[in-house]
């Protein structure tokens, strides 16, 4: 029986285990986030551009607001 050898490991390698974990859970979480916040941009610009075509009179009443109900 050697516990003088007990060190890093059983003392806190729990700790790297549990920043490890943290540190994929963080990288899930912010990919995530980008994805979903491009997405949302996206769909801002379009309708931006669709409101812009309806003030330069491009597309009629009825066909921006069946259009705006599509991005919705």
């Amino acid at each position: 029986m050697n516990y003088g050898n007990m060190g890093w490991g059983m003392g806190f390698g729990w700790v790297i285990g549990l920043l490890v974990i943290g540190l994929l859970f963080w990288l899930i979480y912010t990919s995530v986030q980008s994805t979903t916040k491009t997405s949302r941009n996206e769909i801002d610009s379009a309708k931006e551009i669709l409101r812009k075509r309806f003030a330069k009179g491009e597309i009629s009443k009825e066909e921006f607001e069946e259009m705006s109900k599509e991005l919705d």
